[in-house]
Order: structure tokens, then C-alpha cells, then sequence
């Protein structure tokens, strides 16, 4: 008897430190990643998908995405209208965790896209590569990187929701983003 009383503390404490170990989480983008992280503070810290400058409109997983998907017990992310790329990757490798598609949560409340000032639509067809690098980008209301050679006809050359869609940078409404808080914390308890 006195010989299995270490032996049975040992296993429960080895019980209870897996019942008490941090879920390991992902989070795709940076705004997600901010709101996951805001509620697991002091507990765990989140896997970040999308990293540095990089845009979830053309990012493409590196190893140590999919190394952290196949082991995660939970993803957060926006949904397949914005990260596409994340779409085949969650049914595949993500396939034993539970994922959170913050696109389809409850009361969530979609913007129609925002048009004039900032927002305003841009075309570059009629410019030459040169006339396209010489210019300000700012205010188009998305990102420009460097770009290589590449034809401006492309239909893909707007990356967002076409007109009369949501805008999916819904984070961005503070209610959205507590609604989107309550379900991290909903999800985690």
C-alpha cells in the first residue's frame, strides 16, 4: 500500500498537469491574432500565420505553418473570403482542431464595402510601368508591395470583395471585435 501511494500521486499529478496544459491555438492574420492573444495573456501565446508584411491575399504557408496547423487544438480565422489560401490547408492539416470561422459568428455585423475619399476605386490601365512606380499609392485603400512585372489588366488586381459585398475587414467595428472577443473566450472555457 505505502508503495503505490507515490506511485498514484505521481499519475495524478501527471493527470492533472496535461488537464492543465495550454491549448496550443492558432491565429491567421494580425488583427486575429491580437484579439486571441489579448485572452490567453499569461496562459499561452498564439502561432501567427500571416506574419511581417506579408498579406493574407497572396500569402502561401511555409512548413512551420502547416507544422503548427497539423498541431493545433484551435484556429481562429477571418473565413475563406479573406484567407482563401487558408481554406484547403484547415480540411487537411487542421483537421483534429476546433476551428473558428469569425466570418460565420453570430450577430456579427457586415459593412457594405466603403466607397469615395480613401476608398475610392483606382485603375492603373492606362499607365506605363514607369508612370504606375512614379506615383503615391497612398489612399487607394489597400497595400501596394514592390511589384515585379506584371500586367495591370488582370482581373485579379483587386484583391477585396467586389462591389455590393461586405467589406471583410470586420474586426475593425469595435462591436464586431467584442463579439469576436466574447467567442475567443466562449471557445476557450
Amino acid at each position: 500500500m505505502i508503495r503505490t501511494l507515490p506511485l498514484a500521486a505521481f499519475s495524478l499529478a501527471a493527470m492533472a498537469g496535461t488537464a492543465l496544459a495550454a491549448p496550443e491555438i492558432v491565429a491567421s492574420t494580425k488583427p486575429i491574432h491580437s484579439l486571441v492573444a489579448s485572452v490567453t495573456a499569461g496562459v499561452t501565446e498564439p502561432y501567427l500565420v500571416v506574419k511581417g508584411a506579408a498579406s493574407p491575399h497572396t500569402y502561401s504557408l511555409r512548413p512551420s505553418d502547416a507544422a503548427a496547423l497539423e498541431g493545433a487544438d484551435l484556429v481562429f480565422w477571418t473565413g475563406p473570403g479573406f484567407e482563401l489560401f487558408l481554406a484547403d490547408a484547415l480540411e487537411t492539416l487542421a483537421g483534429n482542431a476546433e476551428v473558428v470561422d469569425f466570418s460565420e459568428a453570430e450577430g456579427l455585423t457586415l459593412l457594405p464595402l466603403r466607397e469615395g475619399g480613401a476608398f475610392e476605386a483606382h485603375s492603373h490601365e492606362d499607365e506605363t510601368e514607369a508612370e504606375h512606380a512614379a506615383h503615391s499609392h497612398e489612399g487607394h485603400g489597400h497595400d501596394h508591395h514592390e511589384h515585379d512585372h506584371h500586367d495591370h489588366d488582370e482581373e485579379g488586381h483587386d484583391h477585396h470583395a467586389h462591389e455590393g459585398e461586405a467589406d471583410l475587414h470586420f474586426w475593425l467595428d469595435p462591436q464586431n471585435a467584442i463579439l469576436m472577443v466574447n467567442q475567443i473566450e466562449a471557445t476557450l472555457s
